[in-house]
């Protein structure tokens, strides 16, 4: 066994935390495909696409093919189920309960209630811990994103730990999201943005920004690999996410990086 291969195995054995779970993206493409049979849509292509703008198409069409309140729940029950398989103790998805409210015609607090159940159903029946960031994409018009900011502030005891952006990071500065990150701050959440995928890490660390804290994580990029980096939560020891083949020089430059050292 050659010393990559023998490093990800032991990798694999230990115990680790999941921060940041977009929970549909990591639905498993089999059932990708059976949803998007049961509804008579065409299986997106997982694989090709163009860039983060692709990426995030792809990842719309996969939310698209999630129709019913059975899909969500069949979905979450298989993404904590794999999470088990993989080591997991605590994960920590980002979830949209506007999405689904949205969808099935529920009003947010019966789509987060549906969500929550599920999953805590599902941690239940697979042996894992799993605690919640309420999400927003950037681009979300700002009344909705301080209305969401202002949801999870209230759900701060019902498992919702940190309040999300996500999406394309934003052109036109980062002013217009102060409300928000004031907001779920003052109940105590943290606030765990993507960043970097498109502008340098430093971006996410400007005085007023949502720069991490002990316990937080962010995002940044090295070339055509995005590396997630997260400090040690819940017993488990860290989770790093980066293609296969970078996965190991990818650890190494992370741990390095400032923002993990605090």
């Amino acid at each position: 066994m050659n010393a990559d291969r023998e490093s990800t195995v032991r990798l694999a054995a230990l115990p680790k935390t999941h921060l940041h779970v977009h929970f549909e993206g990591a639905a498993r493409a089999s059932t990708i495909a059976a949803l998007a049979n049961r509804h008579h849509l065409r299986t997106p292509d997982l694989r090709q696409y163009e860039g983060l703008a692709g990426f995030i198409d792809r990842y719309r069409k996969i939310t698209d093919l999630i129709r019913t309140p059975d899909d969500l729940a069949r979905v979450i029950d298989e993404v904590v189920a794999d999470e088990a398989a993989h080591g997991v103790l605590y994960s920590e998805p980002m979830i949209g309960p506007k999405l689904y409210a949205d969808r099935f015609g529920w009003p947010l607090d019966d789509a987060f209630a549906y969500i929550d159940r599920a999953f805590q159903q599902a941690a239940l029946r697979h042996g894992i811990e799993v605690h919640y960031q309420i999400g927003v994409n950037w681009a979300r018009p700002t009344e909705m994103i301080d209305s969401m900011a202002q949801f999870a502030a209230e759900h701060a005891d019902a498992r919702v730990v940190a309040f999300g952006f996500s999406g394309e990071e934003p052109a036109d500065g980062l002013d217009r999201y102060r409300k928000a990150c004031a907001i779920v701050r003052m109940a105590g959440l943290l606030v765990v943005p993507h960043a970097g995928e498109v502008e340098a890490p430093s971006w996410c660390e400007r005085p007023w920004s949502c720069s991490a804290r002990r316990g937080s994580r962010t995002a940044f990029a090295q070339p055509k690999t995005l590396t997630c980096c997260a400090c040690s939560r819940r017993g488990g020891l860290f989770a790093i996410c980066a293609r296969p083949r970078t996965f190991v020089s990818a650890r190494s430059r992370a741990w390095r990086h400032t923002l993990c050292r605090r």
